[in-house]
């Protein structure tokens, strides 16, 4: 491993009483919540002032050259569309999230720390970076309990996870990196395929999985294969849920991916065998499953999904950090029960980096929270749908919840009613299946 390790923070009888016994009590009154951070996507070459609409593939870079007629397009500190995230602004997410006054409350970082220089990637930097996110991350907040999971961008080349034993160099270095962060127990199965347990409270436990080997893009997913499984994780996550199950615990699921389609390319994120299993297992253990949370999209989404003909689920994909598709750096607090381990509404803020550069400082912004951004009364599956309807009956509805899918950009690309762009938005939303989503669109939503 390149550069600092981390050192474990002490376990001691003390903290454990703390974190089972005395902070469940705490909560009472402020509510229990948890933070989820995604898609970093850390640029080191990042320099403030450079070319933010540049002729090469990647831009706000030294050596960026200004597209003719945007030589006075500058790179701000805290980001800039379509580039990756300067080191700043990581600093900044994590300065917000570590003043938010509730240090019992943990975080889920659905990761993506590097960015997308393919010309100028190796694996020493892809190590590099990873360790540059995951430091500051540590120093930033000491004291609280983060939960990674890696994303196609953990890895180089990037989208191209080979499996064990091709990978084991990543493995390593990852359980090296988490071990300040993880049990030793969790470590086990992070060193074996980079997924891992924890309970994370009495009565609520967080599972996640190495989503990599099963997305679209990644040239050693099998596709015929429906068993394909590296890294045995499919029958570790079956042993999990059954064992979560006879100890009565309810599960918070969540890595990179998000099930079904990928907005802006119109393909599945995933290959087909493995939303087919994922919705199974849904089904049969909904009772104990309480969330599937992910990333990936650079978007906030949704999924409202059947797992049967009758039952459905809703996965949430929260937004991004990174500028890169034209998006606000964002991040989301959920609220949930404390008995019942339900996810009961969410916070999500925001900063617009050119308006924190006219006054000098980050300024963040709440968004929304979904309850009184749509008049929900809970978010169950039937309240998702409701919300649906309207949005597809409702234009203005519909224009609401584009701004929140462009996570705030009031002049994010438009998509008007009716359009075949609406069309998509609204079908890519209610399935995980990438037939039943072209049989979707081919119907034009509404007849489907």
């Amino acid at each position: 491993m390149p550069g600092r390790h981390p050192s474990s923070p002490p376990s001691s009888p003390v903290a454990l009483l703390l974190s089972f016994v005395l902070l469940p009590l705490l909560r009472l009154a402020a509510g229990a919540q948890f933070w989820q951070f995604s898609d970093t996507h850390l640029d080191p070459d990042y320099v403030a002032g450079s070319a933010a609409v540049c002729k090469q593939l990647q831009c706000c870079q030294q050596h960026s050259i200004p597209s003719d007629g945007y030589e006075n397009v500058t790179a701000g500190r805290w980001g800039a569309f379509k580039c990756h995230l300067p080191l700043a602004a990581w600093e900044e997410a994590l300065s917000f999230v570590a003043g938010d006054g509730s240090d019992d409350s943990f975080i889920l970082w659905t990761m993506d720390s590097t960015g997308s220089q393919i010309a100028k990637q190796t694996v020493l930097r892809t190590l590099e970076t990873i360790e540059e996110a995951v430091i500051t991350f540590q120093q930033a907040m000491p004291d609280r309990r983060v939960f990674p999971c890696v994303g196609n961008h953990d890895y180089h080349p990037l989208t191209m996870w080979a499996p064990p034993p091709d990978c084991d160099w990543m493995l390593s270095n990852i359980t090296a990196l988490w071990r300040y962060w993880l049990p030793d127990d969790a470590l086990v199965t992070v060193r074996k395929g980079a997924y891992y347990t924890v309970l994370v409270e009495p009565g609520l436990r967080l599972v996640t999985m190495n989503t990599n080997w099963f997305d679209w893009w990644d040239e050693y997913a099998n596709r015929t294969d429906e068993n394909w499984d590296p890294a045995g994780q499919w029958q570790w996550l079956d042993d999990t849920l059954t064992q979560a199950r006879v100890d009565g615990e309810k599960v918070i699921l969540f890595g990179h991916h998000h099930p079904g389609i990928v907005w802006d390319s119109k393909l599945p994120d995933t290959i087909p065998s493995w939303e087919v299993r994922m919705l199974n297992l849904y089904h049969t253990y909904s009772d104990v499953i309480v969330a599937r949370l992910a990333g990936h999209a650079h978007r906030d989404d949704l999924r409202l999904v059947y797992t049967t003909d009758t039952d459905q689920e809703v996965a949430y994909i929260s937004p991004s950090l990174t500028t890169l598709t034209d998006v606000f750096p964002s991040v989301r607090r959920y609220k949930y029960d404390d008995t019942s381990k339900e996810i009961l509404d969410w916070d999500q803020f925001y900063y617009d980096p050119y308006e924190s550069e006219d006054a000098g400082e980050v300024i963040w912004h709440k968004l929304y929270s979904p309850l009184e951004y749509y008049g929900m009364k809970d978010l169950s599956p039937s309240s998702w749908a409701d919300v649906l309807s309207l949005v597809q009956s409702d234009c203005g509805e519909f224009q609401r919840m584009w701004l929140i899918f462009n996570q705030g950009n009031p002049d994010a690309t438009p998509c008007e009613c009716g359009t075949e762009c609406w069309v998509e938005s609204l079908c890519s939303k209610t399935t995980a299946i990438y037939d039943d989503y072209q049989a979707c669109v081919d119907s034009g939503f509404g007849k489907h």
